[in-house]
């Protein structure tokens, strides 16, 4: 638990020391969040490996402070997501699925996944009504793919925990619409690569289009749960690729 205190004050110091024009807050929020709640599965699936516990924690710290910044920035929707992110940030999940045997219950899963759809829903309408002439800068075109790569993840995450697979998806859980969702991914990557000047970038970009291709049809595929190990590493690296990106366009 120091550790995790310590990890948390380093994030913090970190977190504030970076150009707030670089971030939109319901973005990190809901980027922070997806990681947190993947850690969480992947905790289960590997039974108990403690490595994400650790990590898990780390990302919630950062989903909190980006919640509580957005409270700041628009109240109306860190109200319209406050009942289910309390409930989610103040759970202690880990207890119950130990008992369980490292089985995630159909409870939690649902109020996990419904919080994954509200952030989704409240991204896109953002997404629009900021939207001018089609035109983003690169920085926040990155962290949309990041964004989306994360999202899709821990849906990935969440039918790889369930019992009875892709059949735990049902039609109320539509608003990720995978096919869509990874085709704009490989369309946004290409896009950025074209337009960016900086070499290391494009040849990082690359990177994380080949990863992307990689894993494209485990993400997509509902009854590839197996490959968690493969996606999740390989996510994790697209994630650095990308935020490594965003850093060295934000030096020009």
């Amino acid at each position: 638990m120091l550790n995790f205190f310590r990890i948390t004050i380093v994030f913090m110091m970190v977190l504030f020391s970076l150009p707030a024009l670089s971030n939109s807050l319901l973005n990190q929020h809901a980027l922070a969040t997806s990681q947190a709640i993947s850690a969480f599965y992947m905790y289960n699936l590997t039974e108990g490996d403690e490595k994400y516990k650790a990590e898990y924690y780390l990302a919630m710290a950062s989903a909190q402070l980006h919640y509580l910044a957005l409270k700041s920035e628009n109240k109306q929707i860190a109200d319209e997501l406050k009942p289910l992110w309390n409930k989610i940030h103040e759970a202690n999940n880990f207890e119950s699925t130990i008992a369980r045997g490292y089985n995630v219950s159909s409870y939690i899963r649902l109020e996990l996944r419904k919080y994954i759809d509200l952030l989704y829903l409240n991204i896109a309408g953002a997404n629009t009504t900021q939207t001018r002439g089609g035109e983003t800068n690169l920085s926040e075109q990155l962290l949309r793919i990041s964004l989306d790569v994360e999202m899709l993840s821990v849906r990935f995450f969440d039918v790889a925990n369930a019992s009875k697979g892709a059949f735990s998806i049902s039609g109320g859980d539509m608003a990720i619409d995978p096919i869509s969702m990874a085709k704009n991914i490989r369309s946004r990557l290409q896009i950025v690569q074209n337009r960016v000047q900086d070499e290391l970038v494009k040849k990082s970009l690359k990177t994380a289009s080949g990863k992307w291709r990689y894993i494209e049809g485990y993400v997509i595929n509902y009854n590839q749960g197996s490959a968690y190990m493969l996606v999740y590493y390989n996510k994790n690296r697209i994630k650095n690729l990308i935020g490594e990106s965003r850093h060295q366009l934000s030096t020009h």
